[in-house]
Formats: C-alpha cells, sequence, structure tokens
C-alpha cells in the first residue's frame, strides 16, 4: 500500500521590519486565560527550521501570587512557519486569520495586527529554567484597530 502524502499549508507570514523586542520574563498565573493583543510576527531560522515567534500584549490578568495587575506584559507564542494541518501552527495561525488556513495560499498576518485575542499561557520547562510562554491562540475576540 502506498504511503499517503501528507499535506502542507505554505504559509508566508509577511512581517514588517520591526526589531525584535527583548522577551521579558515576568511571571504571570500559569494555566490561565488572558485577553491579549497581537503585536507582531517574527520569522526566525531555527534548529528544526523557520518559525514564527508571534508576540502578544496581555490586557488582563494578574502577575503569579500577587494581586498585582499583568496588563502590558509581553508574552509570545512559538510555531513553526511551515505549517502542516497537524501542527500547532495551523490552530494558531487560523486563530489569528479568522479561518483554517488554505495548502499553497499564503497567509499575512500583518493585517491582523493591534487585535485581541483569548491567549493561553502555560510554564515551560527548559533545563533548570521555567519560563512561560502562550500555548494556544482562541480566535479574535475584536478589532482594535481602527
Amino acid at each position: 500500500m502506498a504511503k499517503k502524502k501528507k499535506k502542507i499549508v505554505k504559509v508566508e507570514i509577511k512581517e514588517t521590519n520591526l526589531p525584535v523586542s527583548k522577551p521579558t520574563y515576568t511571571r504571570v498565573e500559569p494555566d490561565e486565560f488572558y485577553k491579549a493583543r497581537f503585536e507582531k510576527c517574527h520569522i526566525t531560522e531555527g534548529k528544526f527550521g523557520p518559525y514564527c515567534r508571534l508576540e502578544f500584549t496581555l490586557l488582563n490578568g494578574f502577575l503569579d501570587g500577587t494581586e498585582e495587575s499583568a496588563k502590558d506584559t509581553k508574552m509570545s507564542a512559538f510555531c513553526p512557519a511551515e505549517i502542516t494541518e497537524k501542527n500547532s501552527a495551523f490552530e494558531m495561525i487560523g486563530a489569528i486569520i479568522g479561518k483554517e488556513p488554505v495548502v499553497d495560499e499564503p497567509v499575512d498576518v500583518t493585517p491582523f495586527y493591534g487585535n485581541t485575542y483569548k491567549v493561553f499561557v502555560t510554564d515551560k520547562k527548559k533545563g533548570d529554567e521555567v519560563r512561560q510562554n502562550i500555548e494556544k491562540v482562541k480566535r479574535y475576540v475584536k478589532k482594535t484597530k481602527s
């Protein structure tokens, strides 16, 4: 029996030449959904090929273990730049653009900069260090640009 070829969504994320923000390591309450504004996307070459860094600014919530607001805390989501129907990027980019990415159709996320989404923040352990990042992006909440 012939091996079934997996479908690949070719996603071109057109980005502006904005500088990459230095990541902040302010901890927020983990394993929670937050409202967040989508700020920008960067494509970078990684160990396993190109990946996208999707930058968000949290709009609500609290810093971990405090009553201090998490508003304006910067968080990122990371996903492959080449998306298959079965990897995390398919769902994340689909949530940002409001529909499933289409095979061989380029996707431009820049028109969605400034929009508000629900994001799920988790702890990620890397060696002895625990960092937080956005694990899931849920559908668009509202357009915040005019």
